[in-house]
């Protein structure tokens, strides 16, 4: 017999983020946790926050280039 597939094998970081809790932001929209990048600048897709589609906002990051004055 082959062992039941589950749903779950595969959720994309974004989605996986919004659904384990998230951060409300300014405007009351929910927001992916804040992220830890120390090396990306938050400009790769395992930042949580670019990987949303997202601006960081108070996150931990350090040398961060993702946000309004750099226009991404």
């Amino acid at each position: 017999p082959m062992p039941a597939s589950r749903s779950t094998d595969f959720v994309p970081v974004s989605a996986a983020s919004a659904a384990s809790g998230g951060v409300l932001d300014a405007s009351g929209t929910k927001r992916v946790k804040q992220c830890n990048c120390k090396k990306s600048s938050c400009l790769k897709l395992y930042c949580e926050c670019f990987a949303a589609g997202q601006t960081c906002q108070s996150c931990n990051c350090v040398n961060c280039a993702n946000n309004v004055e750099n226009g991404t």
